[in-house]
């Protein structure tokens, strides 16, 4: 061997050992040729994460099983999801049903509940395509805090198929430009190896809590089944317990539930209920129903672990004075809930809330759902203010307010009055009076309540001869409180006792004008020029102007079924000097055949964007009020295509 020859052997097994050695010193710094790391997506096209959820590509997921450990509060955490067998031929995602169990408490706890389908959805997302490592190094233990991989920071998930199992460390989140997400993961089964995963955030697929994991619905009832409700709530009026009941199911009923497709079509959540206890109150059915679906609906925000069988300080579930406890009968089952106090430093006033027989956890509730489920005997006792009787069947209303009285009687003809009323006026109003609802304040009197000299009265006559009258007292804060004759005390929303305060003006004919348009004979308007007026006549079939003018007959009788057709928003308790009409800014005066003359004063002056106007009859100065800004407006914009 030639001595050249010598030195390139001797330089090719120095290159050979250099390389051998590169291979196992160790290090994220060391550029191995590792084996990849590849995970087989169930989807065989190549296709985009958006895609994927737009197309719901989830649902053709072959896997059935994932189990996911991450840290605790108390050691690792372990949620082992699958899928119940029974429904994993749905091809709908939706109607697929998952169970979850969790080990926690160094192992010493288990609890089992459904799944959040949501939740699973995500992973099959994660796991629809193929990925596989773009890069790979050794790492040792120490090494793995910096890339999320150590026992405090890591993701352990085991998904399961029937045609492979997949296994992966996932750790931390990284981008490697700004468009392209990684993360870092391990293979269990290959100890001291990171690999890096480009274009794929693993991390957000599986990083869930418990309380996303598992399906936040707190109830399985159906209201249609519950026939017994027995509720105590110690911060209502009422102290004592509420009972509530109806018929249970019967065997007919039972089997025609299990077909059908909905609950409520066998029986409703809101039918046929009664206050049993206490005695001589009318259930609301409607309101007792609303609360029952509240209930079915209610789902928790979080969860708290019961630890040593012992509640949490401070939820109010133990005390005697804050917690409502509520108990639903459905047959042999019957379901019991507490209600406590706020959860400190929560946003939405969330509550604390208890299901006995869970030894595990306590949920919290939103505080807007706590508010619709905390019950008390003022809000299932008939809240509607009429009570049985119907306003819209008397046939004799009386209002007395601000010491004015109004008398109106139904008769063949409809209502009349010895005051010039519009009968639609009266029948609006006895509607309003069967759509109020009330809330009832227990314990206070009349005398309390200011109901001895009250702000208003409306008595009520049918035809039968029976008569009621409710009182409505001054307003206190931001509601009236009111009374009937024989009757508790209640509490008017302000809105709604704002319709019960009616003066005669109220029923009144609210035209600015009772006159028919081919009736007008005559129409003085504004000229061109200030103070001048034009008087129109009608002559034939058509229109002479006092200045000349060509008129237009069909513009001018379009402006005469306006102006007839007016009427004004609301009467007002004011002197025309105060709004800009004494003068007028502008004046609109007719005559009839029979010789009457009514007008329409306007003001520039405006009241919630509406103008002031005032009647005038006979050339006397009548009813003072808001008129709709739009109305003046079409009728302002056709005085111009008139002049034109």
């Amino acid at each position: 061997m030639s001595r050249s020859t010598l030195i390139m052997v001797v330089v090719f097994g120095a290159l050979v050992a250099v390389w051998a050695v590169s291979q196992f010193s160790g290090g994220p710094g060391d550029v191995k040729q590792l084996p990849p790391l590849k995970i087989d997506g169930f989807l065989k096209k190549e296709i985009s994460l958006q895609d994927i959820k737009i197309l719901n590509k989830d649902e053709d997921s072959p896997y059935t099983k994932f189990t996911v450990t991450k840290k605790g509060k108390k050691g690792p955490e372990t949620y082992v999801i699958s899928l119940d067998p029974a429904t994993a031929k749905e091809k709908k995602a939706s109607d697929r049903k998952w169970r979850v169990t969790r080990t926690f408490d160094g192992g010493k706890r288990t609890m089992k509940t459904k799944a959040e389908n949501y939740r699973l959805r995500i992973y099959n997302q994660a796991l629809a395509r193929s990925f596989r490592s773009s890069y790979s190094f050794e790492a040792n233990d120490k090494d793995l805090p910096q890339y999320g991989l150590d026992a405090d920071h890591a993701i352990t998930l085991i998904a399961e198929s029937p045609d492979q199992t997949v296994k992966l460390r996932i750790g931390g989140k990284h981008k490697i430009d700004d468009e392209t997400p990684a993360t870092w993961v391990m293979n269990p089964d290959v100890k001291g190896v990171v690999y890096q995963i480009s274009g794929h955030d693993l991390r957000a697929h599986f990083d869930a809590d418990w309380k996303d994991i598992r399906d936040r619905k707190i109830l399985s009832i159906n209201p249609g089944r519950i026939h017994r409700v027995e509720l105590t709530n110690p911060r209502g009026h009422h102290k004592g317990k509420v009972v509530l009941e109806r018929a249970k199911l019967t065997q007919e009923q039972l089997a025609k539930l299990a077909k059908a497709k909905k609950w409520d079509e066998v029986r409703k959540a809101d039918a046929d209920w009664k206050i049993v206890a206490p005695a001589g109150f009318t259930a609301d059915g409607q309101e007792i129903g609303g609360w029952l679906e509240s209930l079915e609906r209610m789902s928790a925000t979080d969860y708290v672990d019961i630890e040593g069988g012992k509640l949490p300080e401070g939820t109010g579930l133990d005390a005697a004075d804050k917690a409502v406890q509520v108990t639903l009968h459905d047959g042999d089952k019957v379901v019991k809930l507490r209600l406590g106090g706020l959860v400190p430093k929560a946003q939405e006033k969330d509550i604390y809330l208890q299901v006995e027989g869970n030894q595990d956890e306590i949920y919290t509730v939103a505080g807007w759902m706590g508010d619709q489920v905390v019950m008390d005997l003022g809000k299932v006792r008939y809240r509607k203010l009429m009570g049985a009787d119907k306003a819209a069947d008397a046939v004799k209303v009386t209002t007395l307010s601000q010491g004015e009285t109004f008398t109106a009687t139904k008769g063949a003809q409809g209502w009349t009055s010895s005051a010039s009323i519009d009968p639609k006026n009266v029948t609006d109003f006895l509607g309003d009076l069967d759509g109020v609802r009330v809330e009832w304040r227990a314990g206070t009197t009349r005398e309390a309540a200011g109901l001895v000299k009250p702000k208003s009265q409306v008595t009520l006559t049918w035809a039968d001869g029976h008569t009621r009258t409710l009182s409505v007292a001054a307003k206190s804060g931001d509601d009236d409180l009111a009374a009937w004759d024989k009757g508790d005390v209640f509490k008017l929303p302000s809105w709604n006792a704002g319709r019960l305060h009616r003066r005669p003006r109220d029923f009144a004919d609210k035209h600015v004008a009772p006159v028919k348009a081919a009736d007008i004979s005559e129409v003085v308007v504004p000229g061109e020029k200030p103070g001048e007026k034009v008087t129109l006549t009608r002559e034939g079939g058509g229109w002479k102007a006092s200045n000349g003018a060509a008129l237009k007959p069909k513009v001018l009788d379009q402006m005469l079924d306006q102006f007839v057709r007016s009427e004004y928003h609301a009467e007002e308790d004011v002197k025309p000097a105060d709004v800009g009409l004494a003068p007028p800014a502008w004046e609109i005066t007719v005559k009839t055949t029979d010789g009457k003359r009514y007008g329409l004063r306007l003001s520039d002056k405006r009241k919630d964007n509406n103008p002031y106007g005032q009647m005038v009859e006979q050339g006397k100065p009548g009813r003072l009020f808001t008129i709709s800004a739009m109305m003046v407006q079409v009728i302002r914009k056709t005085m111009k295509d008139l002049k034109k």
